[in-house]
């Protein structure tokens, strides 16, 4: 597995016995660059050993509806780009390591329908340009700053009463 690029998991009916077990070898996984853990609607968390695959730029997490949040070990993730939580209809919140991803460009939270607001510190995604929010009925508010963004998508947050004082674009 320490060679492996590309780790696919998706669609298993995994829950968190399997993901830990997965969480024990993570560690030897030292080249893989994207992770697919789509589909698996009982995993309620995912080990802190995913702060180990530090090479990790993608990680795919569509229709986990049970995932109650990420590890704070996320943000040892330096390289990741994209973080895909389609459909993870049960996390309420995201751990504030999420602001030591210098590299996050694309945060897709489409129907996370449980979660009520964003870490402070995601203003310090300075290559973040997409934040997608659509279907997130139980935000109410976000950060008091977001980095320059090319789309911010809010259609369905119904609960969202303000938005930031200041909201910039970044350059196409």
């Amino acid at each position: 597995m320490g060679s492996q690029k590309e780790l696919h998991y998706s669609s298993l009916d995994w829950g968190d016995d399997e993901v830990e077990g997965l969480g024990a070898v993570l560690p030897s996984c030292a080249a893989a660059t994207r992770l697919h853990l789509s589909g698996n609607g009982a995993i309620t968390a995912l080990p802190e050993g995913l702060g180990c695959v530090r090479k990790l730029r993608a990680l795919f997490l569509h229709g986990c509806t049970a995932l109650r949040t990420l590890p704070e070990s996320i943000g040892e993730c330096k390289h990741l780009q994209t973080l895909f939580l389609i459909g993870c209809a049960s996390v309420e919140a995201l751990p504030e390591s999420l602001s030591a991803l210098q590299q996050l460009q694309q945060l897709d939270l489409t129907r996370c329908v449980s979660l009520r607001g964003l870490p402070e510190g995601l203003a310090e995604c300075r290559r973040l340009h997409a934040l997608l929010l659509t279907g997130c009925e139980s935000l109410e508010g976000l950060p008091v700053r977001l980095p320059p963004l090319c789309g911010l998508y809010l259609t369905g947050c119904t609960r969202l009463v303000a938005l930031p004082e200041r909201l910039t674009t970044a350059p196409p």
